[in-house]
């Protein structure tokens, strides 16, 4: 089948153009499919987000492209480089114009859903939303027939994920200028927000806030990372879920689990730790997290064995500690803006913000 070469130059103007466009503050949607559009640009799945306004982009660029390939090597008539176009133009160019209102990844054609030839409704996915996404999406893109129709429907789709975008903020806002309370009540908010794991996310950004707390009595220098979520790592600066420097010093490096895991995951760690050539790894264990082919005395030893020293800490344990000796103006406001901050730097699926208002609304009640 005959491929389309992507002028990325040309499509940089044309994403450009339309990011100006949707975000007006008089613009008003005019796609037919703009009510499709706002489904899944307004829905949790980040991954279906990015390869939508990627389609669209490639379309209103090159007429002939096929707006259900990912890959060049599809069996399409007008297949093309989906992940390219992405990386090169949308990505670099997404926190200036528009914000990250798309989410804000590095790399989103990384993603599972992204890694086939093409969208199709064969496609291996979750059941349930992810399903109906991926089935609302196919047939989408099937309804887009010309460069103009890609373009005006760009242009709606970005204008949603604006709106999308600017709505989350100010619903997280609002609800940080409203909660109140101590170092007891930061507790209770640990204990409802870890009651969900969301893809280990909630324990994550819990352990990263609490490292922020670590860090109240150790200078301005304290930077606390919280990395993706299973992307740690991908960058020569990143070493594990979450790193700690004092200054130009890496203090800390903790693995977070939150989930069933086994001893090769934590020498996956180990390894990474050794690489880097530091001298110990902390293993934070969320409520979920159980070592299934071994005890923890085994683990132990097999770390030590590689010269590395493994702290295995609990993080309801963690949090105990660290709040007993947090300092003593220490509040819930402030350790849930950090956490919210870490979200947004970890770029935490939508369903963890969502999360992270309703806990700060229950515990307001």
């Amino acid at each position: 089948m005959p491929t389309v070469n992507i002028d990325h130059t040309k499509a940089l103007g044309i994403f450009r153009a339309a990011s100006r466009l949707g975000t007006a503050e008089n613009y008003r949607p005019s796609s037919p499919f703009r009510e499709e559009l706002q489904a899944i640009v307004t829905g949790p799945h980040l991954t279906y987000r990015y390869i939508l306004v990627t389609a669209l982009l490639a379309k209103a660029t090159a007429p002939k492209a096929n707006c259900l390939a990912l890959q060049a090597g599809a069996s399409l008539r007008g297949a093309y480089d989906a992940r390219s176009l992405c990386h090169k133009v949308i990505v670099p160019h997404e926190p200036d114009l528009l914000g990250k209102a798309l989410g804000g990844s590095n790399e989103p054609y990384l993603n599972k859903p992204a890694r086939f030839q093409q969208i199709s409704l064969d496609n291996a996915v979750r059941p349930g939303k992810d399903q109906r996404t991926l089935h609302s999406l196919h047939a989408l893109l099937r309804k887009i027939g010309d460069a103009d129709q890609a373009r005006v429907a760009l242009q709606d789709a970005l204008f949603f994920a604006i709106q999308r975008n600017r709505a989350d903020k100010q619903q997280i806002q609002g609800a940080l200028e409203h909660v109140c309370g101590g170092r007891k009540s930061i507790l209770a908010f640990i204990e409802m927000f870890v009651s969900k794991s969301i893809n280990g996310e909630t324990t994550a950004l819990t352990a990263g806030a609490l490292f922020w707390v670590i860090g109240l009595s150790r200078g301005s220098k304290w930077a606390v990372h919280v990395h993706p979520v299973n992307e740690a790592g991908s960058s020569s600066n990143e070493i594990s879920d979450i790193d700690v420097r004092d200054g130009n010093t890496l203090v800390f490096t903790a693995e977070v689990k939150d989930k069933v895991f086994l001893m090769r995951d934590v020498m996956h760690a180990i390894g990474k730790v050794k690489a880097a050539a530091l001298p110990r790894l902390h293993f934070i264990k969320g409520p979920r997290a159980e070592q299934t082919d071994g005890s923890e005395d085994v683990l132990a030893a097999q770390v030590a064995k590689e010269g590395i020293e493994l702290v295995v800490l609990d993080l309801h344990q963690m949090a105990d500690t660290v709040m007993a000796f947090a300092p003593t103006d220490i509040n819930l406001q402030a350790f849930a803006t950090k956490l919210n901050d870490f979200a947004e730097q970890a770029r935490a699926k939508a369903d963890t913000f969502t999360h992270l208002k309703e806990t700060m609304e229950r515990l307001m009640r």
